[in-house]
């Protein structure tokens, strides 16, 4: 990525943040790392996302959010119904069916990190798949991100429409906003 890409002016810590995650974002790589999932069988892509795995199989900065039992709980409950998750067509529908599960499983659904567990486990699946959010999940970090920046998700959503953050350049997808926003909120803090 280019050298002063950002739009936003760093006045607070999470514009500065958002600047730094901005122009030195890894858009190469991430764009590589979901092409990854597409070349493993969607059992594959299952098990490594429950288990905090990056498509390669190394661990995910994500793992050490979230115990290992956890996820592994989640696996047990989504195996069986690999087939189920396999049909479901696009993203929100893959994404509110696991968080549904979600809710039912004991140590996901007391898990402050629920949310991070379904979004990553749910953008493995649709980039086997070949599908991508339509808006900017904000879950944990980007979450947290986008409050500071006085956004809020759709009503009734988990997510915002990506023309509703104009201070990251239009060329990023969704789901590279919502890494973004991760990266912002961990930079700023």
């Amino acid at each position: 990525m280019e050298q002063g890409e950002a739009t936003v002016k760093a006045g607070s810590a999470i514009e500065a943040g958002l600047v730094m995650a901005i122009d030195s974002y890894d858009r190469e790589g991430a764009r590589r790392e979901r092409r990854a999932w597409k070349d493993l069988s969607f059992e594959e892509a299952l098990d490594r996302a429950c288990l905090g795995r990056t498509a390669n199989g190394s661990p995910h900065t994500h793992f050490q959010q979230v115990l290992w039992e956890t996820r592994r709980s989640f696996l047990d409950v989504l195996f069986p119904i690999v087939a189920e998750l396999e049909a479901i067509e696009g993203f929100e529908p893959l994404y509110n069916r696991l968080d549904e599960v979600g809710m039912k499983v004991p140590k996901v659904n007391t898990s402050r990190r629920r949310s991070v567990i379904v979004y990553d486990v749910a953008f493995a699946l649709a980039a086997n798949r070949g599908f991508k959010p339509g808006g900017v999940y904000l879950h944990s970090n980007p979450g947290r991100a986008a409050r500071a920046l006085g956004l809020r998700p759709e009503p009734g959503k988990k997510f915002m429409l990506r023309k509703r953050l104009p201070q990251v350049p239009k060329r990023y997808p969704a789901w590279q906003v919502e890494d973004i926003l991760c990266e912002a909120w961990k930079l700023q803090s």
